[in-house]
């Protein structure tokens, strides 16, 4: 172990063996990966926004929920039961088993088919 590095209550070791090998294998030293872990954390948006881009003004006029009501209408989402989940667990299988229901329900129920009349009854 060659390297201690601690952040906020917890203590990384790192030793020179391990970080040569993780960085043939990943291409990033210890350094890089412990960069993010020092970035003190800020209220203000730290990114790589464009400068020719004004945040100011790609949200001046924003509708929250502008699209709401067109996913919703777009967008059906079911609460199974447990045991109906267990019993079809993956969407595919929900959805095969209600287009057999589809089907059965298009079926004529209560119709009798008649009998042809035997010539002697």
């Amino acid at each position: 172990m060659d390297v201690v590095y601690q952040f906020q209550d917890v203590e990384f070791e790192w030793d020179s063996d391990k970080a040569t090998r993780n960085l043939k294998l990943h291409q990033v030293s210890f350094d890089q990966k412990k960069k993010p872990m020092n970035k003190e954390i800020s209220s203000e948006m730290d990114d790589d926004l464009r400068p020719e881009y004004d945040l100011s003004q790609l949200l001046k006029g924003g509708v929250r929920g502008k699209y709401a009501e067109r996913f919703r209408k777009s967008t059906n989402l079911v609460l199974l039961a447990p045991d109906v989940a267990q019993a079809f667990p993956t969407e595919e299988a929900v959805n095969e088993a209600l287009r057999l229901v589809m089907q059965i329900a298009k079926l004529p129920i209560g119709r009798r088919i008649e009998q042809p009349q035997h010539a002697g009854a």
